[in-house]
């Protein structure tokens, strides 16, 4: 059973997050997309912001919650951005699922 989700803090995640994507990806999606390429400072930068490994186990360092990874889901699909987003995100691929 997953544990209650704080409205608040789940909101205060969400508003982070479509800040990050919006101050960071968004203004360079399009170069790094035609480059095929994007700095590997991006996942260091995403880390500190608190936007990767969400969708991992809190034993794994992730927030032990779906419904943070389905944030971070639908605010980088709301700004077009899921082709840049792909490699970051790749980094949970084979973790234990969270909850």
């Amino acid at each position: 059973m997953q544990q209650r989700l704080d409205p608040e803090e789940l909101e205060a995640f969400r508003d982070n997050v479509r800040a990050f994507v919006r101050e960071r990806i968004v203004p360079n999606a399009q170069a790094w997309d035609e480059a095929e390429a994007m700095p590997r400072s991006l996942y260091e930068e995403a880390a500190k912001a608190g936007v990767l490994q969400v969708g991992l186990p809190e034993a794994y360092g992730g927030f032990g919650h779906a419904a943070y990874q389905t944030v971070v889901v639908r605010e980088v699909g709301r700004a077009g951005v899921r082709g840049v987003w792909a490699s970051p995100a790749s980094i949970t691929v084979g973790a234990p699922p969270a909850g």
